[in-house]
């Protein structure tokens, strides 16, 4: 059987960006538009360069933006009065460095009456025609009609009527937009199925848009392509207006992973990109969207491949991670994950201790004492479900391991409010921090617009400069932190958890730490030397070639 070529759409960059709080300038939607087309997207729709849209003129007039992915303008078929001499659809279709161009037209006859303000069905009909014949000669040219299953619901007849209009004058893809998100799958699939058994000539030339109001816009793509559209619109990690859009970072490892889709579509996407490109990608979108990345996201959360209860923990050791998963994580760059819990007991903290390659045969006793220990600490406010590698830290000092450690001698913090030489209010925090590593003292102040713990990281950073190799912690950044208030009052105790990257064993890593404490800047300044100090043993190879040098080396103390 000959498969169907499927087509990916990208709109992350124009209906994305209509996410609440999300703003992308012109500088974000280059290396977006950079990251989409390594990872193999089809078309990338890069925005609405119309008057006034200063970010998106900028976007279209930088050239380095036109790459292997087709590029693809946004805009509205021509204004009713205007006609060929409307300036917003002139700018779009001439576009520098896009060579393609998406009109959005009406397909509910409610929306013609209602806010465009037409009586005539055929007016607008012919405005469908006449604003797709003049994009056609200067760009591949896509039609989308809005609210189609909406208007295939209340007037089948017009809805129809739009979609010949734009097939019959030179769009190359037609999409159908669920655009209020409140179609279900058998509707689609049987709209689908209806229209190319009546227009077989439409094949190829169809596309799906969904959106996630119902939480159905993945199901609804999918109906869409069983029936047979062959392009799919839709964003990195669901982004869009209200609930979001359809997300390609779902909808593409579905059809690679399931077997009856990989039997019955191909497309420009590659397994490597599924592995490597996209969990890149999604972070990357979310960075630049300022938004934390969604543990539970599928395929590429951090809990994605990961299990907490303890029954599901014990049979995965048992039995094999594939009882409790869909498919093999490492075809997203994932790997299978036990996290620590009250409810898992000692058989998850086995599994956790064996994932991170901590030794504990024959120490049962040390192996009770931890368990012991992170329960009285969770009891305390503590949470190792993401701060591994502070679990990692408690672990390998309980089984014996010697772990080199530095001590903080002294520490201050404090923000400021002022008004600097421009007359702009600004409050920079500042931490002053000294500390002790291997006989050797450091000292040091730090600033930083972005708040206290950055500062800290900032002089914990150069206090650590001072007494280790030159450029040991230069590739170490700080990635995220949360603050939780974990009572009521001000005498309640505060969680922090902060999140580093950095090279570890010769490939990038991002880690997690926890710090608890009344106090809010002692709580962070645990989590900030747990983050160093988890870094120092994974590549401080060279602080047991100079105790060796020196002879002070300590051996390994005996555990249980």
């Amino acid at each position: 059987m000959t498969k169907r070529h499927l087509v990916f759409y990208d709109t992350t960059l124009r209906d994305g960006a209509q996410t609440p709080g999300v703003e992308f300038s012109a500088g974000d939607k280059r290396v977006i538009t950079a990251a989409l087309s390594e990872a193999g997207m089809d078309y990338i729709e890069g925005g609405f360069p119309a008057e006034g849209n200063t970010t998106d003129l900028n976007f279209f007039a930088d050239p380095s933006v036109a790459g292997p992915s087709r590029l693809v303008t946004f805009g509205m078929t021509m204004h009713k009065d205007k006609g060929a001499n409307d300036p917003n659809f002139a700018s779009v279709v001439h576009a520098p460095n896009a060579d393609t161009v998406c009109l959005v037209a009406k397909s509910w006859d409610k929306h013609v009456h209602a806010a465009l303000g037409m009586d005539d069905l055929d007016d607008y009909l012919d405005i469908i025609r006449r604003s797709t014949q003049a994009a056609a000669p200067h760009k591949e040219t896509h039609i989308d009609l809005e609210h189609f299953f909406d208007g295939m619901r209340h007037n089948p007849q017009f809805a129809m009527a739009a979609l010949q209009a734009a097939a019959q004058s030179g769009a190359r893809w037609i999409t159908l937009c669920d655009t209020n998100g409140g179609a279900l799958p058998g509707t689609i699939h049987k709209t689908v199925s209806a229209i190319l058994k009546t227009r077989p000539e439409l094949a190829g030339r169809l596309g799906i848009h969904t959106h996630n109001d119902r939480g159905l816009a993945t199901a609804n793509t999918l109906a869409a392509l069983e029936a047979g559209c062959d392009l799919v619109q839709g964003t990195v990690n669901g982004l869009g207006e209200r609930c979001g859009n359809a997300n390609l970072l779902e909808v593409i490892p579905i059809l690679m992973s399931e077997t009856e889709y990989r039997n019955q579509f191909e497309s420009s996407i590659t397994e490597n990109t599924l592995a490597t490109r996209f969990p890149a990608l999604r972070h990357l979108v979310y960075r630049l969207a300022n938004l934390r990345p969604r543990p539970d996201d599928p395929f590429y959360g951090e809990d994605a491949f990961a299990t907490k209860a303890g029954i599901h923990a014990s049979a995965v050791v048992k039995g094999g991670a594939d009882l409790y998963e869909h498919s093999r994580p490492a075809l997203f760059g994932q790997a299978t994950r036990i996290r620590m819990s009250r409810q898992g007991g000692l058989s998850n903290l086995r599994a956790v201790l064996t994932q991170m390659d901590v030794p504990f045969d024959g120490r049962d006793e040390a192996l009770s004492r931890l368990y012991q220990h992170v329960m009285r600490r969770e009891d305390e406010g503590y949470s190792y479900v993401y701060a591994e590698a502070s679990l990692e830290l408690l672990a390998r000092k309980a089984m014996g391991q010697d772990i080199p450690f530095f001590d903080i001698l002294g520490a201050r913090s404090g923000t400021e409010m002022r008004y600097n030489a421009k007359g702009q209010r600004v409050a920079p925090s500042e931490s002053v921090l000294k500390i002790a590593f291997e006989g050797q003292e450091s000292f040091h102040a730090a600033e930083s617009d972005a708040g206290p713990v950055d500062a800290m990281a900032r002089a914990l950073k150069k206090c650590l400069h001072d007494v280790m190799p030159q450029g040991f912690v230069n590739g170490v950044t700080l990635v995220d932190y949360d603050l939780h208030n974990m009572g009521e009052g001000t005498d309640s105790k505060v969680r922090v958890q902060i999140s580093f990257a950095g090279e570890v064993a010769g490939k990038m890593q991002q880690w997690t730490t926890v710090g608890v404490s009344e106090n809010s800047t002692m709580a962070a300044l645990e989590a900030l030397s747990d983050s160093y100090r988890w870094h120092i043993m994974k590549t401080g190879h060279w602080v047991r070639d100079r105790r060796k040098k020196a002879g002070t080396e300590p051996k390994l103390r005996k555990a249980g």
